[in-house]
This record gives structure tokens, C-alpha cells and sequence, in this order.
């Protein structure tokens, strides 16, 4: 099984000679957050908060356009940075649900919010692989496909911390290379995912992960009492709406 060096590794390696496109990307996302900060400070009211919210859902679905292109060796350019402008609808709602959520479960303690957003971390790949998904079945997807993998993308994200603090120390400008960097560590991290399921690749049963419980029930009653297997290891405790917290 793959760790967070292989995945640092396979980001880097394909980096190679595309470095220039995702830094110009980069640098304009540190662009539109200087300019939102300078909003935020001059004209108040929560008008660069609602900005911030706007551009979350495009910024986050443009960067998985590009690091799926890399990590998948195939062409990119700036242009798709901005892909999630032209599908501006989906793409924000599904930053808007990923975020009302995370912070519900936030509200409650700082562990829950965490595991929501390792759930919901694969679901700007997964919506852009499959175009056809609402954004709460991408949400939902997500949330199934990271089930016994949040640990290994926590130490992923944490194997990054030293790179964070260079880009604190150098006031963010080492950001517009951590970024792109990050972005295509995690791409790979969900490239290994889908790689890793029977087929080579993800593709979203609703009906298969929604059982009715009464179905269940009864199916388990039917089984002969030596073929019994706990409920948890045929269906996990996906109920369609929430996630493994485990």
C-alpha cells in the first residue's frame, strides 16, 4: 500500500516540465486572496467573505482539472485552471455543501470536522470524472470511496507541515510552488484510489451503498447462522448521508 512519500514522490516526478503552468496558477490564486484581504479590510460588512465563498468551489475544482492532468501525463494548460468558471453552478455548490457540512460537524468538536473534510476531500475528482453526478452524489461517493483512508490522507496532508511553515516564513510567496505541489500529491493520492478498485477505476452505484434496512434485516435473518457475517463487514455504516468516522 502506497504512503505519503509515494505520493509526494509521483507529484514531483510528474511536475517535471509543467512546473511553469501550475505556478502561473498558483500565482493567481495568491493574486485573489491579496485582493480579497484588501476588500476585506477596506470595505467590511462580509463582502470578502461572500467573495471567499464564491471563488472556493471554481478555485478547488480547477486545481483538480489540473493535478488529474498531470498526474494522468497528459496536456495541460491555464486555461483549465479556470474550468470550474465555466461549470461555475456545480462546482460552487458543491464547495458550498462540502463546507456547510464540514462546519456543522465542526460545531460539534474539532475531530468530527476533520474526518468530514477527509470524506468529502475526493469529490471535486470524483464529480469531474463523472460530469453526469449531482454534487451530493459526488459529496456521497467521496465519502464512500475514503472509507479505511482518511488516516493514510491525514499523514499525507501532515507530511506537508514543514513545507507550510517555509511558506509562512517567506510571508506566502513560496505558496505559488507548495500549492501546486500539494494539489498533485493529492490527485495521485485519488489516481491510487480508484486504481485500487476491482474494475481500475470508480464509478458510483447509488442503489448499492443505500440499502433499505428492512432489506437488510431480513437478508441476514435468511442466512444460515454459520454464514452469518456481522452487518458492519457486508454494508460498512454508510447510511447514504454521513461518513465513517473511523
Amino acid at each position: 500500500m502506497l504512503v505519503a512519500k509515494d505520493f509526494r514522490y509521483d507529484a514531483w516526478n510528474k511536475l517535471s516540465g509543467r512546473w511553469g503552468t501550475v505556478v502561473v496558477a498558483a500565482l493567481i490564486q495568491f493574486l485573489i486572496t491579496v485582493a480579497i484581504g484588501v476588500i476585506v479590510y477596506f470595505i467590511p460588512y462580509g463582502v470578502g467573505e461572500i467573495i471567499s465563498l464564491l471563488l472556493l468551489g471554481p478555485l478547488a475544482y480547477g486545481w483538480a482539472v489540473l493535478s488529474l492532468q498531470v498526474v494522468r501525463e497528459q496536456d495541460i494548460s491555464i486555461a483549465q485552471f479556470f474550468d470550474g468558471f465555466k461549470n461555475f453552478v456545480r462546482s460552487f455548490l458543491l464547495g458550498l455543501l462540502n463546507s456547510a457540512l464540514t462546519l456543522l460537524w465542526t460545531l460539534l468538536l474539532i475531530v468530527p470536522g476533520v474526518i468530514a473534510a477527509l470524506a468529502y476531500s475526493m469529490s471535486y475528482y470524483i464529480l469531474l470524472d463523472n460530469p453526469d453526478m449531482s454534487v451530493n452524489e459526488a459529496r456521497k461517493a467521496s465519502v464512500e470511496l475514503m472509507k479505511g483512508h482518511k488516516w493514510r490522507l491525514l499523514c499525507l496532508q501532515a507530511s506537508f507541515l514543514g513545507w507550510y511553515l517555509l511558506c509562512v516564513l517567506t510571508l506566502g510567496i513560496l505558496s505559488i510552488w507548495i500549492i501546486p505541489y500539494v494539489q498533485t500529491a493529492m490527485a495521485s493520492f485519488y489516481q491510487s484510489l480508484i486504481e485500487e478498485q476491482e474494475d481500475g477505476s470508480y464509478e458510483y452505484d447509488y442503489d448499492q451503498y443505500d440499502p433499505q434496512p428492512e432489506d437488510d434485516y431480513a437478508q441476514y435473518q435468511e442466512q444460515p447462522e454459520d454464514d452469518q457475517q456481522p452487518e458492519s463487514e457486508e454494508y460498512g455504516d454508510y447510511n447514504g448521508d454521513d461518513y465513517n468516522q473511523n
